[in-house]
């Protein structure tokens, strides 16, 4: 993973992602015109007076700033630009447009796309250049595209991540696995999955209460399984995230005897559940 491509990455975040181009489009085009000296309709001149000036030293100094920690092209890394830009994108409409009612419509049309982004994978731009993986019925953005690498929590860029927890949810309260079970996952989350209670089988952040879970992602060997086992036939679980490259579940398929394959869903976001046999003697 090559510093100059996060730092690419880190740019796109800022600039591009979720509708930030609609910002930028419109501070570029206010310097433009300040640079060859257009004038507006109402005939004064667009020019970039000290607040103007301000603002664009000042993002230029929080791109710097966010930018020199380089672990993975997550969106919250930079989110302390984003209100500079902002800020700066109101300056520029004000220089741009003289009415107050076509200030007013940008602003609107913009808040609008911007705030149902937090919702759904809307933005064509951001999807052009970052493309996309499938989640159920859903694309969302592949972030660490430019950058390689496993996807990790990069793709928290609006709330359908959330949708990986309510899944896990679902399906957790559904087959209820005992104390001890054997959950595996694909190698691109971490940190997950949450605890879950021991009486309700709901998650939950108390520690105290959560169910023993042998929690396993990558490629997971016989004897590690084996380990875990406590009697011959025991079942044990895979979960198919969409954000998980889920490269080990061929073998898996090959290896084990698989007893069910089910799939949760919500509003079109789904998680697949492969519930293996676990023999003792191949």
């Amino acid at each position: 993973m090559g510093r100059e491509g996060l730092f690419r990455s880190f740019l796109v975040d800022i600039f591009v992602l979720n509708y930030q181009w609609l910002y930028t489009g419109a501070v570029v085009a206010a310097l433009c015109a300040a640079w060859i000296r257009v004038e507006r309709p109402d005939g004064e001149p667009i020019g970039l007076p000290r607040q103007g000036a301000f603002l664009a030293l000042t993002l230029v100094g929080l791109v710097y700033v966010v930018t020199r920690f380089r672990p993975t092209n997550a969106g919250r890394y930079v989110l302390l630009a984003s209100p500079i830009v902002i800020l700066l994108f109101y300056h520029a409409l004000f220089s741009l447009l003289a009415s107050h009612i076509a200030r007013l419509s940008c602003l609107i049309v913009c808040t609008a796309l911007v705030f149902l982004s937090n919702f759904r994978t809307l933005d064509f731009v951001s999807t052009s250049i970052f493309g996309t993986f499938t989640f159920g019925s859903h694309a969302l953005l592949n972030m660490p595209s430019l950058t390689g690498g496993l996807k990790l929590d990069t793709l928290v860029y609006n709330f359908e991540f959330l949708q990986l927890e309510y899944l896990f949810g679902d399906m957790i309260r559904d087959v209820r696995p005992p104390p001890g079970s054997v959950l595996l996952m694909g190698n691109a989350i971490y940190n997950f999955p949450p605890d879950v209670d021991g009486r309700s089988y709901a998650l939950t952040a108390d520690p105290s209460r959560a169910v023993p879970y042998f929690v396993a992602i990558g490629d997971v060997k016989r004897n590690v399984l084996q380990s875990h086992m406590h009697r011959n036939g025991e079942l044990f679980f895979y979960m198919a995230f969409a954000n998980a490259d889920n490269e080990q579940l061929p073998n898996l398929l090959k290896e084990y005897a698989l007893v069910t394959k089910k799939q949760y869903q919500r509003h079109g976001y789904t998680l697949d559940l492969y519930t293996f046999r676990f023999t003792f003697t191949p």
